[in-house]
């Protein structure tokens, strides 16, 4: 499916093959009839992007949908979470 530019809004998370990881905007600006600036930030890795793309290469950006993927087992999420906060409790000193 090809990407429309009108299709894409502030926040809107995107991936495509010019990041190593998704991208959230946080501003689009047309340059002329041909190219698209897109500035934004990485989601991961928290570092901003500002790249000028061809509008041919929105066919291969896709947009990415907000609603997650909730299907993991609620046990493996509790032990995750817990992991993490006997971590932090060993780092000040209160863990065993």
């Amino acid at each position: 499916m090809a990407m429309n530019t009108t299709d894409l809004r502030y926040n809107d998370v995107i991936r495509g093959p010019n990041w190593p990881e998704p991208v959230k905007i946080i501003r689009l600006t047309n340059m002329g009839t041909e190219y698209i600036q897109i500035e934004g930030s990485l989601v991961g890795a928290n570092t901003l992007v500002n790249d000028i793309i061809p509008l041919s290469d929105m066919s291969y950006i896709t947009k990415i949908d907000g609603a997650g993927d909730m299907t993991g087992d609620p046990n493996k999420v509790f032990l995750a979470i817990e992991e993490k906060r006997y971590r932090y409790l060993e780092s000040y000193g209160l863990g065993g």
